[in-house]
C-alpha cells in the first residue's frame, strides 16, 4: 500500500457520507495526538474521501497541514461506495467480549495518569452471563427471570455506541429464545 503525506486542503469529504462522525472527532483527535497516525485516510483518484472522514475532521481540529493518505486508484466509483459502507458497517456486526474488553482497558491504563478516555468505556454486565441463556429463560421458555443491565457511561459520546451494543445483545437473546 502506497501512503504519502498530502496537504489536507486537497482532500474532499464525500458529499453523501451517511455516517455522522461529529461525536467521535474529539476522541479521534486525542488518539492521533497521543499515538500518531496509524491508519491513513483512503481517497479515490479525485481525492474524495472513501474512508477516514473522522480522522480528516480530527486532523482539521488539530490544525494539521498534512495527513497520510492512500489513493485507491484501482477502485471504481461503485467499489468505493461499497468499501465506504463496508468499512463502517462491519464494525457494527462484531460483538464485544466485555470481560476481555474490561481486562484490556485495565491493562492499558495501568500505571499511567492518562487513561485515554478508556476508563469511561468499562462495562458492568450486572451479573448476567449473556452466554448462558439459562440464567434468563427456563428450558420451556415460559418463565423469565428479569435481570437488569447496569452500564455507567460518563462520556456522553460513548452512550450511543454502548446502547447499540446492548440492543444487539437483546435482539440476539430474543431471537435465540423464540
Amino acid at each position: 500500500m502506497d501512503v504519502k503525506n498530502v496537504d489536507i486542503s486537497e482532500l474532499k469529504p464525500y458529499y453523501n457520507n451517511p455516517r455522522n462522525n461529529e461525536k467521535s472527532v474529539d476522541d479521534v483527535a486525542k488518539s492521533i495526538k497521543k499515538f500518531g497516525w496509524q491508519q491513513p485516510i483512503v481517497v479515490d483518484k479525485d481525492m474524495v474521501i472513501i474512508v477516514g472522514h473522522t480522522r480528516y475532521l480530527a486532523a482539521k481540529k488539530l490544525k494539521l497541514k498534512e495527513v497520510p493518505v492512500h489513493i485507491a486508484k484501482e477502485l471504481t466509483e461503485n467499489e468505493a461506495k461499497a468499501y465506504r459502507i463496508a468499512d463502517n458497517k462491519t464494525a457494527e456486526i462484531s460483538a464485544w467480549d466485555y470481560e476481555k474488553l474490561n481486562d484490556e482497558i485495565d491493562e492499558a491504563i495501568a500505571g499511567t495518569t492518562d487513561d485515554f478516555g478508556l476508563r469511561d468505556m468499562k462495562v458492568d454486565d450486572g451479573g448476567v452471563d449473556l452466554d448462558n441463556l439459562d440464567d434468563i429463560v427456563s428450558d420451556e421458555g415460559q418463565t423469565q427471570t428479569k435481570r437488569y443491565l447496569k452500564v455507567s457511561v460518563i462520556d456522553e459520546s460513548k452512550r450511543n455506541f454502548i446502547f447499540k451494543e446492548i440492543c444487539k445483545i437483546a435482539l440476539k437473546l430474543e431471537l435465540e429464545v423464540k
